[in-house]
């Protein structure tokens, strides 16, 4: 009985591959040079000269490191020739050499005790078409080291040192251009907490404005984006000037296990590790907020999330935002928190108000001064159990009495335009709806008001009138009244056809104040008010200080114009 012979495969390099090496990097300079000295660095070089000029178009990069002592592993695709614990500590592709393919490289090398050696590289070299011919170099000066001269090229930045500032300024190891130092700095130098975990130091920093910085990873001066380092942010603050977000940066020391992207190292590869990372940088937030013996405002959320961490972080400091009623056409703009009285203090959750029912409420929370009770929710604070207790409106209906008529309005009758009253009535009272811990339906609670909205949301720069009542025997301040309807039905249109948002607001206003005054008084009234409206608006501003002029109108014509 003959034994059949198992088939396999085995990994290789294919001879395409070689073929296709000057595709595995961008050709960019700043590449280029991140690949030229993060070789120096693993040779041991204690410092590095990089000389430029536009004159011969070509820059060198020499460092004092212990040389190649192998030239032949410089066009070995994937064999870095390094030893056995820099492989193991930081996974090199072996490929950065190819980064100089269309820079037409000369490569000068001396290991101590050997003689020193170049070569001239082109393209047919680094595919493999051509061998690379080693020449003896006793022009050398030095006892170890390599440079690397290479071209640059009509696609490269008009202004180099920008390119080699931006390159070396957090790289590890003292670099002169042209004979002078740049700026080199600590990647983490700014940082309030700095710790060490597993061959990484991670910098906590913080401001008190949100920040947009990319979180990133130094990688010896290559810096690679990782999204996924953790930011921790806190609810706006009484104090303006304290942190408000949190966030971290790592810069490689010795982390073999950290693996990046080959040959490039542009992104960090997905492991375990990883998401490790993210979650002891968490902590590390944790702790330098913890450190820092203030009382940020946190999220209810990330208490708990450093509670589960071991990190008992300062005491929530039990401030709230002053409410302030929407409007229809913008966003609002909150108050600085502040503490609140918690035995008076009342929610107010514009999420589930509209516009008309906010601007309704403010306008009796002014009236009985009791403004300073209501505060805005957040979402933030939900979890905490003072926060929780705290009752909260999500509704308001409006009840009015004209004679021995009644109307309840809410927001069902508003949208299906049923009220019957407009302007002046007897009697109005809001009815609030209240949800209170502990109970699944809301309460109601009723509140006195000289005057509220009836319409529902929008109306915009269109002809709808808005629905207002007010009691008769209340002194009305029209012109309140006016800018809060504005604020509740006024939005602007934003067609190619639409005036500015100015002139929008500006003529809806007007037509409000006609509206206002129609209904509060009389339609008389209204047309005296617009009329000396556009007076003030339309003519005064054409004419001179001293003039003196009247304006004769009849029968809905000009008459005549006098002087005086």
């Amino acid at each position: 009985m003959t034994t059949r012979k198992q088939r396999t495969i085995r990994a290789r390099i294919a001879d395409e591959a070689i073929a296709k090496v000057m595709q595995f990097f961008d050709g960019t300079l700043a590449q280029t040079l991140h690949e030229v000295l993060q070789n120096a660095r693993r040779s041991g070089a204690t410092s590095v000269a990089i000389t430029h000029g536009r004159a011969d178009g070509r820059i060198t990069v020499s460092d004092d490191g212990r040389g190649i002592g192998d030239p032949a592993a410089l066009l070995a695709f994937g064999g870095s020739g390094w030893p056995q614990d820099l492989r193991n500590a930081e996974h090199p592709a072996g490929m950065g050499v190819f980064s100089l393919a269309r820079r037409s490289p000369r490569i000068r090398s001396r290991v101590a005790g050997r003689a020193a050696w170049s070569v001239q590289l082109g393209e047919d070299h680094f595919v493999g078409r051509e061998p690379a011919a080693l020449a003896a170099d006793p022009g050398w000066d030095g006892d170890h080291g390599t440079d690397v001269t290479f071209s640059l090229l009509p696609t490269d930045p008009g202004w180099i040192p920008s390119v080699i500032a931006d390159i070396v300024r957090h790289y590890p190891i003292p670099v002169t251009v042209n004979g002078r130092r740049p700026e080199q700095s600590d990647f983490l130098q700014d940082a309030v907490r700095t710790e060490t975990w597993r061959g990484l130091r991670v910098g906590v920093f913080h401001s008190a404005n949100p920040t947009w910085a990319t979180p990133a990873v130094n990688f010896h001066g290559l810096h690679v984006t990782f999204p996924d380092l953790p930011q921790v942010h806190a609810l706006p603050g009484a104090d303006a000037d304290a942190p408000r977000t949190w966030w971290t940066l790592a810069d490689v020391a010795d982390c073999p296990d950290l693996e990046l992207t080959l040959p490039t190292r542009t992104a960090i590869v997905q492991t375990p590790f990883t998401a490790q990372l993210v979650d002891e940088a968490t902590r590390i937030i944790y702790r330098a907020i913890a450190a820092e013996g203030q009382e940020p405002r946190l999220g209810y959320e990330t208490r708990t999330k450093a509670a589960a961490a071991g990190i008992t972080l300062p005491a929530d400091p039990r401030h709230l935002t002053p409410w302030g009623p929407k409007t229809a056409y913008d966003s609002k703009l909150f108050a600085r928190p502040r503490h609140p009285d918690l035995q008076h203090a009342i929610l107010v959750d514009d999420d589930e108000l509209d516009a008309a029912e906010s601007q309704t409420l403010a306008w009796a929370a002014k009236e009985s001064d009791t403004l300073g009770r209501y505060w805005e929710t957040e979402s933030g604070l939900r979890g905490y159990r003072w926060y929780d207790e705290l009752p909260c409106i999500i509704g308001v209906n409006v009840h009015v009495r004209s004679g021995t008529e009644t109307h309840t309005s809410t927001r069902q009758t508003r949208r299906d335009g049923e009220c019957p009253f407009r302007g002046a009535v007897d009697e109005i009272e809001l009815e609030l709806l209240v949800k209170r811990a502990g109970c699944e339906a809301p309460g109601k609670v009723r509140i006195p008001a000289s005057a509220a909205l009836l319409s529902p949301e929008g109306g915009g720069t269109s002809e709808i009138e808005p629905i207002f009542v007010a009691r008769r025997d209340a002194p009305i301040d029209r012109s309140a009244i006016c800018g809060a309807l504005a604020e509740a039905y006024f939005q602007p249109s934003f067609d190619s056809d639409a005036d500015s948002i100015d002139t929008q607001m500006r003529d809806y206003r007007r037509r409000i104040a006609y509206l206002v005054t129609e209904l509060l008084e009389s339609r008389e009234a209204a047309a005296d008010a617009d009329l000396r409206e556009l007076v003030a608006t339309c003519i005064l501003p054409s004419m001179s200080g001293d003039s003196n002029i009247d304006i004769e109108i009849r029968n809905g014509a000009l008459a005549a114009i006098h002087r005086i």
